[in-house]
């Protein structure tokens, strides 16, 4: 029988089962769930950017991506993220990932964008498909802000958030990130940035007003990690 490579949103039925692939080829913890710490990935109106490869009813693998835009100034550039790569076990060292791969390249070469991203400590294997390293990371020694936060920050989630907190919120990312590149967010962006219920949001506010926050945590690989934050430039005033 022969294997075929499809939308996840042609064969919803693999959804469950495209979670259970990627979970136990990353090893992930059983009180994480990788549909929420990478909901924007895996949420059903991206499945269309998701990838199967599959034999009659057996599931072999999965890799998918995440349009998104990165902009500095007033220059954009349609990108894409990819993630949620795993082959079965059984079915590795035959080409399978190969043939995923490149699927998802060409497409993404198809539709133009101009740079696609991957998380991974296996630089030799992308290398092979010319993905260079592309940014350091960069790591402070500061207080443990997971057991003893800054006294002037609240710890919240994105769901407790009012409707003004959330537009504040808004406005400190757009002023926090005016000299950086970053990732342009539209509202849906940000509902889907919500549904990720694995991170911790804190709020520094004054008089009603979030002046800055920052965000931690995010599944097992970003656990106690603080990976984005945003301020306005009136902190400290």
């Amino acid at each position: 029988m022969d294997e075929k490579i499809c939308k996840l949103s042609d064969y919803p039925e693999f959804y469950n089962s495209v979670i259970d692939l990627i979970e136990q080829s990353f090893s992930y913890p059983s009180h994480h769930n990788f549909s929420v710490d990478f909901y924007p990935l895996m949420a059903a109106e991206n499945w269309d950017n998701c990838k199967i490869l599959i034999r009659g009813s057996k599931l072999i693998g999965h890799i998918g991506y995440l349009p998104q835009h990165l902009a500095f100034d007033s220059f954009t550039l349609p990108v894409a993220f990819i993630g949620g790569i795993a082959i079965d076990q059984n079915y590795r060292g035959k080409g399978y990932f190969n043939l995923l791969f490149k699927e998802i390249i060409d497409e993404i070469t198809q539709k133009n964008f101009a740079l696609s991203f991957l998380w991974s400590d296996k630089a030799d294997l992308y290398a092979k498909f010319d993905y260079q390293l592309s940014l350091g990371v960069f790591s402070f020694e500061a207080k443990n802000v997971e057991n003893s936060p800054p006294e002037e920050f609240k710890k919240t989630t994105f769901s407790q958030l009012t409707d003004p907190q959330l537009a504040q919120i808004k406005d400190c990312y757009s002023n926090a990130t005016k000299k950086l590149i970053k990732v342009i967010r539209n509202d849906q962006q940000w509902n889907a940035l919500s549904k990720i219920e694995s991170s911790d949001i804190f709020i520094y506010e004054i008089e009603n007003q979030i002046i800055a926050y920052f965000i931690q945590s995010k599944g097992f690989d970003l656990q106690g990690i603080v990976h984005e934050f945003g301020f306005l430039n009136n902190l400290g005033k």
